[in-house]
């Protein structure tokens, strides 16, 4: 194929009720998972493949790898793409459009998503994006496309301090040169390939919601 997504299972047996039929002690720990993943990766890159960010390989003449090379990947909700800026409505029941400035969910109850679109409006629920989010979407994008860390283009001078705050993040990341994962070149990180690995790692110490979520169960790094 010329794309392959290789996603790790989230396991949310709180939120997914159909998750429930499988037990914890039959999931592989984090240590096989990871060694999982290393095996896509050796299996792929031998196969001539290229890494596309978190969990996606692409043969080199296809879009995606060549939007690698020449540093415009971009993600939104269904995964990679060689397209930036586009706006999408989501069409179904819990389906997520994506704007410029805004994130909005229709409803997840198929039933109830039918009547809603019957009486006019099938969305339930939004976010509209202030500019520290826009900033930090920007560059939590950047770093999970295109394996660089840096203040986005779109952020002024005055960013109510947004581009402070970041740049203090992207120093503190520095620290992380000692393990292999990033290499500094002055005010801009350059990811590796070990870094790779740990992309999410790497990208939320810039999700400012982040610290207040507590109770509240993600799905796993690794």
């Amino acid at each position: 194929p010329d794309r392959v997504a290789a996603f790790g299972y989230a396991h949310l047996p709180q939120k997914i009720k159909h998750q429930r039929a499988i037990k914890d002690e039959q999931l592989p720990a984090s240590r096989e998972k990871f060694g999982m993943l290393l095996d896509a990766n050796r299996h792929f890159r031998g196969e001539g493949y290229t890494a596309i960010g978190l969990d996606h390989f692409a043969l080199p003449e296809d879009k995606l790898s060549r939007a690698v090379k020449e540093n415009r990947l971009w993600r939104n909700f269904m995964g990679y793409t060689d397209i930036r800026g586009l706006e999408m409505i989501g069409l179904g029941a819990s389906s997520i459009g994506e704007f410029e400035d805004m994130f909005v969910q229709n409803r997840p109850v198929p039933s109830v998503y039918q009547q809603s679109v019957e009486e006019g409006l099938a969305v339930y629920r939004g976010h509209v994006l202030s500019e520290d989010d826009r900033i930090r979407k920007h560059l939590i994008n950047d770093l999970m496309c295109n394996m660089v860390v840096r203040v986005p283009d779109i952020a002024g001078h005055s960013a109510d301090g947004t581009v402070e705050r970041v740049r203090s993040t992207i120093e503190d990341l520095k620290a992380y040169k000692e393990e292999g994962l990033v290499v500094p070149h002055g005010d801009v990180l350059e990811v590796t390939e070990l870094g790779q690995l740990f992309l999410r790692n790497l990208a939320m110490p810039f999700d400012a919601y982040l610290p207040d979520q507590e109770g509240v169960t993600f799905s796993r790094t690794v």
